[in-house]
């Protein structure tokens, strides 16, 4: 009898959990929200970053600069794996079809990046991450017209299902168009659903990337690592209702980053190696000229560029550039404000990414693996699909290892989970609040942006929890919208906004405790301190527990 994996998430490390899965000799089953192509992995363009042997690079020296990129904690071990392991990455989008940039010769075409000492970033123009999931969105369609995969796209993951021993026995799901609860049963789970930086309001991540799924986990017994710990883009225009990062190769090639001041403008990169810089560099000089973090000073001018003669790989960047920030012509500076481009947070995982919780697994934003060492342009996309790679390869040899007899106290399991989200559902509708949960929503995301992302000092901590405390009686008592018992898009929002909530209380308390004696580093800021401790929460009675003995 074959081994079953249940894979919660279709981006990019779901899709390759689900494809490694399979070849290891499982069955696998994916549970997703959403379509590969239309997942938070699709809107990465950023590229891949990978150090390919023969062409004067090597796996050491792409090491090298991950880690003197990266922020603090970082997980030297896990950087050093997955740089080994690049190429081999790489090899197989490029065999499934992924059409990447390439020279006049034909070679694929390796751009500059932040950080790097090598050009090592590959990339298709502003649309890589969408040509990645189409690749993989194929393959994931032509398992499943064989049988081997069974794919059930439009269901929303609500919560594992864990047995008296602590094992992880399967999930429950709801069907997003008829609103029925099911319990899937599997031998090991694969969380991939990704981060949560929509949590912020000036954020990269879709909507749904708000960490619900995590803290669905953590609230069955799950550890989470450095909740508070984001990785910051300094570069983010706002398209619609999220941010838009614009990718380094551009800034390296071709646009000029200034500070506005008064009427002049100091282009403050100019004269600087890429290598010499990362984000994390930039932000720091931006703060320190006293930039205004509602109102923009920092733009991009590519004025000095010629449309007719720009390199054909960049000639994309620009139009999206133009469009994206509403100007009419290159002649017009494109401001820009830091964001959110992804948190470093999430499910504690081992090497092997397996969660505290037997049968459990974790892996892309979901898990906190590579920690700060995803921060580099192109380490994220990388990460996703190294992690879901290793994380199934690791799920089956668990799977065929475990003892899989529950019986009738099995059923009795998953009828009781069931029970208890069907509750839960019932709970929610009979609210009769008086506020929008959406607005409240927002609201959430702004406070977090204020509390988080600007210069707050920690003796306003006090204040930032009364404030907080305030808004989570608002959001508790939140009237729901509909009460339709078919495709009722309220209901599961007002469940995910009460993850996020939960997320946002763990996130406030940890940065409290980093930045006094509780985490052995002394702050006068609520920004992350880089120190190497992790933070690890477990749910608690009363509240969550902190843990900052581990030390990388």
């Amino acid at each position: 009898m074959k081994p079953s994996v249940l894979v919660i998430g279709a981006g990019a490390s779901g899709s390759m959990a689900v494809l490694g899965a399979l070849q290891a000799g499982a069955e696998v089953t994916l549970i997703s929200r959403t379509w590969p192509v239309r997942s938070n992995s699709a809107s990465s363009g950023e590229g891949l970053g990978v150090s390919i042997l023969g062409r004067g690079d090597c796996a050491q020296a792409f090491i090298d600069d991950v880690m003197r990129a990266s922020v603090n904690p970082v997980d030297h071990n896990f950087v050093k794996r997955m740089c080994e392991s690049s190429e081999a990455v790489l090899g197989f989008l490029v065999r499934i079809g992924v059409p990447f940039d390439r020279t006049c010769e034909g070679a694929l075409k390796g751009f500059e990046t932040f950080g790097a000492s090598f050009p090592r970033l590959y990339r298709r123009s502003t649309i890589t991450g969408n040509l990645v999931m189409r690749a993989l969105t194929g393959q994931l369609l032509r398992e499943s017209s064989l049988g081997r995969a069974n794919l059930f796209f439009g269901w929303e993951f609500l919560s594992p299902i864990i047995d008296e021993n602590g094992m992880a026995r399967g999930e429950v799901a709801v069907n997003c168009r008829n609103m029925e609860i099911r319990a899937f049963r599997a031998d090991a789970i694969i969380i991939a659903s990704g981060g949560y930086p929509s949590i912020y309001e000036k954020s990269s991540g879709s909507i749904l990337s708000d960490g619900s799924a995590i803290v669905a986990c953590y609230k069955r017994g799950a550890s989470i690592a450095n909740p508070e710990a984001v990785s910051v883009s300094p570069f983010g225009i706002r398209v619609a209702s999220r941010m838009s990062c614009v990718s380094d190769a551009f800034i390296c090639g071709n646009a000029r980053p200034f500070l506005a001041e008064g009427s002049d403008r100091n282009y403050f990169l100019e004269g600087k190696s890429p290598s010499e810089l990362n984000h994390s560099t930039i932000c720091r000089i931006i703060d320190g000229a006293g930039v205004d973090k509602k109102h923009a000073n920092v733009g991009i001018d590519i004025s000095g560029a010629d449309l007719s003669m720009l390199d054909k790989y960049f000639e994309r960047d620009v139009s999206a550039l133009l469009s994206s920030a509403g100007a009419k012509s290159i002649d017009e500076p494109i401001l820009v404000h830091s964001c959110v481009k992804g948190s470093l947070g999430g499910l504690l995982v081992d090497e092997n990414h397996a969660v505290n919780l037997p049968g459990l697994f974790a892996a892309g934003d979901a898990a906190a693996a590579g920690y700060g060492g995803c921060s580099m342009e192109g380490i994220s996309l990388l990460s996703s699909l190294y992690g879901g790679h290793v994380a199934a390869k690791s799920a089956v040899r668990y799977a065929q290892g475990s003892v899989r007899a529950l019986g009738d106290a099995g059923k009795s399991l998953f009828d009781k989970a069931v029970e208890a989200q069907e509750d839960e559902n019932a709970r929610i509708a009979s609210r009769d609040g008086g506020k929008n949960p959406r607005m409240l929503s927002k609201k959430l995301a702004m406070f977090m942006q204020d509390a988080f992302l600007s210069n707050s000092s920690a003796k306003k901590s006090a204040e930032l929890r009364e404030k907080f405390f305030i808004l989570k009686d608002e959001i508790l008592g939140a009237a729901l919208l509909s009460r339709s018992e078919w495709a009722n898009a309220e209901l599961i929002f007002v469940r995910r906004l009460a993850g996020r909530l939960e997320l946002c209380e763990i996130i406030l308390d940890a940065v409290r405790r980093r930045a006094t004696k509780d985490g052995a580093e002394s702050s006068d800021d609520l920004e992350i301190a880089e120190c190497s401790k992790v933070v690890v929460v477990n749910h608690a009675e009363g509240g969550a527990r902190f843990d900052f003995s581990e030390r990388l």
